[in-house]
């Protein structure tokens, strides 16, 4: 899309070679936004986010937007998604950053609706995230931090687990070096009462890296803005074009296998992560032990948070409560997602495994993610049904592969 500011305008939709072709048409639009915006007396901002971007078709609105200084260049502080598991503006190559910031006003974008990370369902408070993000925005001139809120959340920011980030995103942008446990703090204080026990808090804040623990297979995030993965991401050979990226069957590959594409102009989204994150495979165990570790942790944790968030008000207790008994269930599920993927990389591709015992398997996954999908709490994401149309995938939709070695 070619937005003039997000939520504020969309003029068309640009697809395939028209986005290739970005450098042929985009111009005189930019030069039409510019007049405008100068006749009205305000300033412009062009957001040029676009899912499907190459390097080259990124550059080359960097390189068109020098012709108009006035209008303000705004772009994402994470691409192609804000998951938490890559780096501040690692989307562009070293010569591209700097064109960034070379003569338009740069702002970015901050999803404090978590689009891709909880929507404020599950108990998404991410401190660290955002305070970093800001500070790098901060040392490399950014001079807008705009925080999108209302939108992916279904319009409950202020009444969700976005509510802190918000809070927190804009205390960071006063006060960067503010200590972020403190932030989370004043934030929760804000949002709960002052009365809400510390502990609470506490767990609230270790949640951070067991979010990402669960959503995150080796840098790669195969939830579906925030929703269960679909059955397809357990390898490329079922997933539609423009989401291979998020198809995890190559992290399977006999650990220690480089998996990351060298720098190219047509670099886009599908190789972007592994790009980003100088994806190396690692063992389906090392995967595993991930999961598991945060599902342990949440098991843990659990009983406090019911205890404590006892005393808040119904809507907060309800909001705490659901949303771990919800994370816990994703961890579960994840755990089988990830055991999925491994066995059909073994059967698939490296011919490991048989034909007829990889069906068995497939087969009791199944029915492992159905017993998991029936204690799966009432949700807005639709949860459980995601779970049960990834097992009747393994059931009725994998196709035979007989040239397995025995």
């Amino acid at each position: 899309n070619f937005w003039l500011s997000e939520g504020t305008g969309s003029a068309g939709d640009v697809i395939g070679d028209n986005l290739e072709q970005n450098a042929r048409w985009e111009e005189p639009l930019l030069r039409a936004f510019d007049e405008v915006t100068q006749e009205l007396g305000i300033r412009g901002i062009l957001f040029c986010h676009h899912y499907l971007q190459t390097i080259k078709t990124h550059r080359n609105v960097y390189q068109l937007m020098q012709k108009f200084p006035r209008l303000i260049l705004m772009d994402d502080i994470t691409w192609p998604e804000e998951d938490m598991l890559h780096p501040f503006l690692g989307y562009l190559p070293p010569q591209d950053r700097t064109l960034l910031f070379e003569r338009n006003p740069v702002a970015l974008n901050f999803l404090l609706d978590t689009e891709y990370i909880g929507e404020g369902i599950l108990p998404s408070a991410y401190p660290r995230w955002f305070q970093h993000n800001v500070q790098e925005s901060q040392r490399s001139g950014v001079q807008i931090a705009m925080g999108r809120v209302f939108f992916w959340d279904d319009g409950r920011t202020d009444v969700n687990f976005n509510r802190l980030n918000a809070h927190m995103f804009t205390r960071f942008c006063r006060e960067p070096g503010l200590d972020a446990h403190q932030a989370l703090t004043d934030a929760a204080h804000e949002m709960f009462g002052p009365a809400i026990d510390p502990r609470l808090i506490e767990i609230l804040w270790q949640t951070e890296s067991i979010v990402k623990q669960v959503i995150g297979i080796n840098g790669v995030d195969s939830f579906n803005h925030s929703r269960f993965p679909s059955p397809q991401y357990i390898d490329a050979l079922y997933t539609p074009r423009d989401n291979c990226m998020k198809a995890v069957d190559d992290l399977f590959s006999t650990p220690g296998t480089k998996l990351y594409p060298p720098l190219t102009d047509s670099l886009n989204n599908y190789k972007q992560w592994r790009w980003q994150n100088k994806t190396v495979s690692r063992s389906a165990e090392t995967e595993l032990a991930e999961k598991r570790q945060a599902a342990e942790w949440i098991e843990s944790v659990l009983p406090d948070v019911e205890k404590h968030a006892a005393a808040l008000a119904p809507k907060h207790r309800d909001l705490f409560v659901n949303g771990y008994k919800i994370l816990l269930v994703l961890a579960y599920g994840m755990e089988i997602f990830v055991e999925t993927a491994a066995l059909h990389y073994q059967w698939a591709h490296a011919k490991t495994i048989d034909d007829g015992r990889a069906r068995t398997t497939f087969r009791a996954l199944s029915s492992r993610m159905r017993e998991v999908a029936a204690t799966m709490p009432a949700n807005p994401f639709g949860y459980q049904q995601q779970m049960i149309e990834f097992a009747d995938f393994l059931d009725t939709k994998i196709p035979r592969i007989s040239q397995a070695k025995p």
